[in-house]
């Protein structure tokens, strides 16, 4: 199968949309759209978000002390593609909050967390 197509597949698969936000070392907001947000545990309460190392959000996340995961509804696909966007400055414009020295609320449905672990993966290869 090549990448268009498991591309084509993998879209048919219905899920939810988050934008995760945090703040990085110059205590900047930072933000990107996700679909790779599940929940994990609920003792303790764990999220796992899968974040490609090539992301510039990946080096926030590491170094960040929390994140806040801000869960998209149906109307809100202008947000969910804003964050998407190569855009540097992803925030202009948008009606975020700012949250004690976290990151930034940008829905009505949202949990800020502290980043307590991550665990790097690698790319494999199935023959």
């Amino acid at each position: 199968m090549d990448g268009f197509d498991f591309r084509q597949l993998c879209g048919r698969f219905a899920t939810g949309i988050a934008v995760v936000t945090a703040r990085d070392a110059e205590g900047r907001p930072a933000g990107m759209t996700v679909n790779s947000f599940t929940s994990v545990s609920l003792e303790p309460p764990l999220v796992l978000l899968a974040i490609d190392r090539a992301a510039s959000m990946h080096e926030v996340l590491l170094g960040a002390t929390h994140y806040t995961i801000n869960i998209l509804e149906a109307h809100q696909e202008s947000l969910s593609r804003r964050f998407a966007s190569g855009n540097p400055d992803r925030f202009e414009g948008s009606a975020s909050r700012p949250m004690h020295s976290a990151a930034s609320c940008l829905t009505a449905r949202w949990r800020t967390s502290a980043a307590t672990a991550s665990t790097p993966s690698r790319r494999a290869t199935t023959r």
